[in-house]
């Protein structure tokens, strides 16, 4: 193969793989599954990188013509493609083989398979998660500042005290669930509830709580145990981590891991693997569809939330 016709073969085969990439990315938008593998908050730059992608296609496809129509100069001061056939097929297929599993492949939510890998964070404050991190240092998940709270902490008989300023804010958040007759753990504060509950958890003994996230189990887990957890994102699927809550259900239905379930039932405290961690002694358990979202995100501002 004459030099020329090499560089348009490698300008051609980089503009196939620009052009599959903006075109998978496109195609994620179309089927709404992009939320699959991106946070909410990343998917406007995935979504620009696209059209990106396309353009810097156009520009190989270019070059590919241009140099078909040239006449090589020889000047050797252009950037030439290694003339090792190994170096260039291994390259090439380490960029085609991810696009084409993502093509072929089903796209699909993460769940308890992936959860085993991972392991459910069950204690917030006893873990080394992200939200655990920014209780210990004062900084909260995405090194982003803590939203301002400058009202005083309402106090609910004595309880949801804390002398760090961090934990302020989420002792407001449990002085405002405790309010209510029935504790709602909702998606878009999924992540600051369980922390409260977690910070607090001796406070909220024998409050009435609802629940709803897919099941898992865990080797050694009782017949009556399991866990209700979502996976929570900051940026992508990448650095996805599971929590939950330990569910204690004596009812004579079973569910299937994967299963999603909504959980009716009052909080307690229990030892799990040598940890103090609040479970939901469940008294109704309700088979759900999975929800169109079913991942959970940090959420700065969840004092402004309406619970």
């Amino acid at each position: 193969m004459t030099k020329p016709n090499i560089q348009i073969f490698h300008y051609a085969i980089r503009c196939f793989i620009i052009l599959g990439l903006a075109l998978y990315i496109a195609y994620l938008v179309k089927h709404d599954t992009l939320q699959y593998y991106i946070a909410p908050r990343m998917m406007g730059y995935i979504q620009w990188s696209a059209i990106l992608l396309f353009i810097i296609a156009i520009f190989q496809l270019y070059f590919a013509l241009r140099s078909k129509a040239e006449v090589d100069l020889n000047c050797d001061c252009e950037h030439t493609p290694s003339k090792s056939k190994i170096k260039n097929i291994v390259s090439y297929t380490l960029l085609i083989l991810p696009l084409l599993f993502g093509f072929l492949l089903p796209d699909t939510t993460m769940n308890s398979a992936l959860a085993a890998k991972k392991g459910v964070i069950l204690s917030i404050s006893s873990s080394n998660s992200p939200l655990n991190h920014a209780a210990v240092t004062g900084k909260t998940p995405l090194d982003m500042p803590a939203p301002p709270s400058e009202d005083a902490i309402p106090q609910v008989d004595g309880k949801f005290i804390t002398t760090q300023p961090y934990n302020q804010d989420y002792a407001k958040l449990s002085s405002k669930l405790y309010a209510k007759e029935t504790i709602p753990i909702k998606p878009e504060i999924f992540l600051e509830t369980l922390t409260s509950l977690d910070l607090f958890m001796d406070d909220f003994v024998d409050k009435k709580v609802e629940l709803s996230g897919f099941i898992y189990r865990e080797p050694g887990m009782l017949a009556d145990q399991f866990v209700v957890a979502r996976f929570a994102l900051q940026c992508c699927s990448a650095d996805a981590i599971p929590y939950g809550l330990l569910i204690e259900f004596s009812g004579d239905k079973t569910y299937a891991d994967d299963s999603w379930v909504k959980i009716t039932g009052t909080l307690h405290t229990t030892t799990y693997k040598q940890q103090k961690i609040i479970k939901i002694s469940a008294s109704q358990v309700v088979k759900l569809e999975a929800p169109k979202s079913q991942y959970v995100y940090p959420n700065l501002e969840f004092l402004e939330e309406v619970l």
